[in-house]
């Protein structure tokens, strides 16, 4: 991962590889397979033909279909909106991506649409049966260990950027959702709406800032 320590703090670094597979001569990774390996869900591109991570892509399926019925945006204008990110989705990568651009597209939209369709649930509590049935709370305690890890990771700028155009009059932001998706990692108590030092790059990156101490006046209630 080129630049990895300084993209934390210098903005010009934002857009350069920051999500990094670990797969390759990583003596850590091979002491500790689980750290670095997603155990229920796939999302991005390094661990998408993990065939023992197949089983949610149904479900991944079913919520994107969950998400463009809720959209108040066409869901050709939302793909619109990924292939003029494309290039720079690819450079927040620390490999090249092989996939070609209709896949890449398409990945990003599955992925993404579940993000949000699985934290806007957890927000309003507007699960249904069928996901009653399949999230139970171990798998739910396992994806949300998933969803933090480094090679597991969309840019969060995409993710946001699909959120904005799917609901432009949410009366949540993104961010707001993460924050309260994340909440338990909060312990500094940081606000939502303060600006931050940074720009979030990955959910890995929200954790690390949820870790920093806040400024002064920057403190939250928010659970």
């Amino acid at each position: 991962m080129a630049g990895q320590s300084a993209s934390f703090d210098d903005k010009e670094d934002v857009n350069t590889s920051f999500i990094k597979n670990h797969e390759h001569g990583d003596q850590n990774r091979q002491s500790n397979e689980e750290a670095y390996t997603p155990q229920e869900i796939s999302i991005g591109p390094f661990h998408r033909n993990n065939q023992k991570l197949q089983k949610m892509e149904d479900f991944k399926l079913r919520y994107l279909k969950r998400f463009e019925g809720r959209a108040e945006t066409k869901l050709e204008d939302i793909v619109s909106t990924i292939e003029g990110e494309e290039e720079r989705v690819r450079e927040c990568y620390s490999e090249t991506i092989t996939l070609g651009s209709d896949d890449f597209v398409t990945m990003i939209l599955v992925d993404a649409s579940f993000i949000i369709e699985l934290f806007k649930q957890n927000n309003w509590r507007i699960w249904d049966d069928y996901d009653r049935e399949i999230l139970k709370p171990w798998l739910c305690n396992r994806m949300k260990t998933d969803l933090i890890l480094l090679e597991n990771q969309l840019p969060f700028f995409i993710i946001e950027k699909i959120y904005e155009t799917a609901f432009p009059s949410s009366s949540r932001t993104f961010i707001e959702l993460c924050f309260r998706q994340f909440h338990y990692y909060n312990v500094q108590h940081h606000s939502p709406h303060s600006e931050l030092k940074h720009e979030i790059l990955h959910f890995t990156d929200l954790l690390r800032h949820f870790c920093m101490p806040p400024r002064e006046g920057d403190r939250t209630g928010l659970k």
